[in-house]
């Protein structure tokens, strides 16, 4: 569980980066992720009939949602400015800000780390992968190398570089093996690389940890239909019945085709 740490403020609400859109994630209330549409993975080796992708960086702006009234923030500061301007959408000032921070406080890992979130939002994913790595390098924080082993996971993902992003995600999933959504992502990753029975185990592994993890059971699904297990697809298509019935009829649809 995440929350089993004695974290700062800003910790606190750093733990949301990883919650799906519901609380049993990572343990703690929170609200539904706004969805952040991700490139789509290649299509699986055995036809066109896709997976359910989550949000490549679903609840990463709410990380520093409450940046401004952390404790240890001077409200002048670049980081705080950064801060602020991420939180706006303003990203160019964002990375002005956050690129002095790391100037001023190189060793200082949530500089690093927001700024790994500005540039992945800008699409600068090769140098938001080193600025992960870095905080990586830095922190003390369990979670925040959670966060950045798996941000950077989906963006080896987002540059198709699964192979990567496996590896990443498996770092993720070793600190805290309790996190559904790091498996549902890296069974994407090897579904993406055609390694459709790994793919269903790293789903499985997900809707045991999370029952109600809709897009898990439906990616399931789909890869028990790309191994040839209807009858599988179809205990599946039954669950998404009572947990998400646009995911159902899409899955009943498929198994029909």
């Amino acid at each position: 569980m995440l929350n089993r740490f004695q974290l700062s403020p800003f910790r606190a609400f750093a733990l949301i980066i990883l919650c799906s859109a519901s609380a049993a994630v990572a343990q703690s209330p929170q609200a539904k992720p706004s969805p952040t549409p991700r490139r789509p993975l290649a299509k699986p080796v055995q036809g066109s009939r896709g997976f359910e992708q989550f949000e490549k960086r679903d609840a990463s702006a709410r990380l520093i949602a409450a940046g401004a009234t952390r404790g240890g923030i001077e409200t002048s500061s670049h980081l705080a400015n950064g801060m602020a301007n991420y939180r706006a959408g303003k990203y160019e000032a964002a990375a002005q800000e956050l690129r002095q921070a790391v100037e001023q406080e190189p060793k200082a890992d949530d500089p690093h780390y927001v700024l790994a979130l500005v540039l992945t939002e800008t699409g600068q994913l090769k140098e938001a992968i080193e600025e992960f790595k870095k905080v990586i390098a830095l922190t003390l924080d369990v979670d925040l190398k959670i966060f950045s082993y798996y941000n950077i996971g989906n963006a080896y993902a987002d540059l198709a570089q699964y192979d990567n992003a496996i590896e990443s995600y498996k770092e993720a999933i070793e600190l805290d093996a309790t996190l559904s959504k790091p498996h549902n992502n890296l069974g994407l990753a090897y579904a993406a690389l055609g390694r459709m029975s790994e793919a269903a185990a790293e789903f499985n592994q997900a809707v045991k940890i999370k029952p109600d993890h809709a897009e898990a059971h439906y990616n399931l699904g789909i890869a028990y239909l790309q191994l040839g297990k209807k009858k599988e697809a179809q205990d599946e298509q039954r669950v998404l019945a009572g947990l998400k019935s646009e995911l159902a009829a899409k899955l009943n649809s498929l198994m029909h085709k």
